[in-house]
């Protein structure tokens, strides 16, 4: 939760996130919502929208992570490295 604070740089600088050990953030952002309800909705420049709703948000989450299983190693300090050059485009 949010502590008030009188500044926005404030807040920036007083924030933690504290997550747990095994924490799912697809479970906890996704997967917990009604499949079909907007999730998200992303404006450009231009002012052309895409809404997601959140069965999409959870295919791509899925997708994303399965990407990062199957070619990233993590080093023993906890870096990522990947041996794909580009990423797969979205849908």
């Amino acid at each position: 939760m949010l502590v008030h604070r009188a500044t926005y740089e404030e807040l920036c600088t007083d924030f933690r996130w504290e997550i747990p050990a095994r924490f799912n953030i697809g479970l906890a952002c996704a997967d917990r919502h009604p499949p079909d309800a907007l999730a998200l909705v992303a404006v450009a420049s231009d002012g052309s929208r895409r809404e997601f709703t959140f069965r999409e948000l959870s295919a791509l989450s899925n997708r994303c992570a399965n990407a990062l299983r199957g070619s990233a190693s993590i080093s023993a300090t906890g870096s990522a490295s990947s041996s794909r050059s580009r990423p797969a485009p979205l849908p």
